[in-house]
């Protein structure tokens, strides 16, 4: 079973198209094109990304949701009741403080120890957290060609838990505006680099700048405060609590938000309006907001987090496998967004062991191989052979980051 369309065209005799649970079509594979394949993929509707899949009425009291396919919520979920607009000053009542003993932020701490981006307030070291200032979009800060580096890595060292170097003598800089691929063989430290830049792993040696600032000792929560945005490959470990609700993981590492808490109580119509918002972008499909996530399938799962992650006007994304469990369209509009996102100043390095994927959608392209830049290939340059070989380790040439 794939999502991939080049993979069941190239290596496939006979191919079963999916959706929706049910069997639509299939056929030999010699007797189908590519677009006939996507057709049956995704429908031949026309129905656009932007289409909301769910429709949540507004007004007081709430009503269970319901998919825009006209399936039926699944069995044993109960209505989504949702405060009326009259109870919203009472946030506390859903959503108490840290200084209760209910506080559902509580209820999953980071499994490694590390400083938790679910924390309601400041992190355990004590960190404060003041803004963190940094040049204007519009202005200042500017590089060659009108580009702002959003991201610097300089000789990064970072050890690894099976000894030795998981990235070693790094050097890597991602421009505002631009999609930079990260492309190598797994192992080859994408797991040690994606969680030094998240705060999850020390650095030994090196420096990480976020617009000039440099983060390296933040904390995650601080991270993301200032603007950084995380999409993990493992999103049950990383950026999913499976136990709560559909609106509760639509808004972690976001309590902080002025829009959805004052003075630390949660605005619970606030929080429902934002969860429609990332449902409507990304067409997630949910029996309720009030479901547990787990009760949503890893496809729809991907998406909330993916639409939480590039919510509001993010500075800078960083991303492990993003499309992982994702459909041709889900894939097609997750990178439709971080495009959008980047035409408004974002910058995106995306981790990605689909060569395919990354020479589609990327404006540059570095490899890595055993925890360094090898080299690195402008979109004009792309070439699959001299990539593939810098991957294996088979040309070393000189690396432009």
């Amino acid at each position: 079973m794939t999502h991939k369309l080049n993979e069941a065209m190239r290596y496939a005799d006979f191919v079963t198209v999916l959706r929706g649970g049910r069997k639509v079509a299939d056929a030999p594979i010699a007797e189908v094109d590519a677009q006939t394949l996507t057709r049956w993929i995704v429908g031949d509707d026309g129905a656009s990304f932007e289409t909301p899949s769910l429709s949540f009425p507004l007004q007081a009291g709430g009503t269970e949701a319901v998919p825009t396919d006209g399936t039926a919520p699944a069995q044993g979920v109960a209505p989504a009741q949702f405060p009326s607009q009259s109870r919203d000053t009472s946030a506390h009542e859903r959503f108490p403080s840290r200084s209760g003993d209910t506080c559902a932020h509580e209820r999953f701490p980071s499994r490694s120890g590390d400083t938790c981006a679910h924390e309601r307030f400041p992190s355990r070291s004590g960190e404060a957290f003041t803004p963190t200032r940094f040049p204007s979009r519009s202005g200042g800060n500017l590089k060659e060609g009108g580009m702002e580096s959003c991201l610097v890595i300089r000789d990064l060292y970072v050890a690894s838990e099976r000894g030795g170097w998981g990235v070693q003598g790094l050097n890597l800089t991602v421009q505002a505006g631009e999609i930079v691929g990260i492309a190598g063989v797994d192992g080859s430290g994408q797991l040690e680099l994606m969680e030094a830049l998240a705060g999850l792993r020390p650095i030994a040696r090196g420096e990480i700048l976020l617009l000039g600032q440099p983060m390296h000792r933040w904390s995650t929560a601080r991270r993301i405060q200032a603007g950084v945005r995380y999409l993990f490959d493992d999103r049950f470990r990383r950026m999913m609590a499976p136990q709560w609700s559909v609106l509760e993981n639509a808004i972690l590492g976001a309590q902080r938000d002025p829009e959805l808490q004052t003075l630390g109580w949660l605005k619970p119509r606030a929080i429902r309006q934002r969860t429609e918002q990332l449902i409507a972008r990304f067409q997630v499909k949910a029996p309720a907001l009030r479901a547990p996530i787990l009760q949503l399938s890893g496809g729809n799962q991907q998406r909330l987090v993916i639409a939480r992650a590039l919510y509001g006007k993010p500075r800078l994304l960083i991303a492990y496998a993003p499309t992982r469990g994702l459909d041709i369209r889900g894939a097609q509009a997750t990178y439709a967004a971080i495009r959008d996102a980047c035409q408004h100043g974002m910058g995106a390095l995306v981790i990605a062991f689909d060569l395919d994927e990354l020479m589609e959608h990327c404006d540059r392209i570095a490899v890595l191989f055993k925890g360094t830049i090898v080299a690195a290939f402008a979109r004009e340059a792309f070439s699959r052979e001299a990539i593939g070989a810098a991957m294996v380790g088979a040309v070393l040439q000189e690396a432009t980051p």
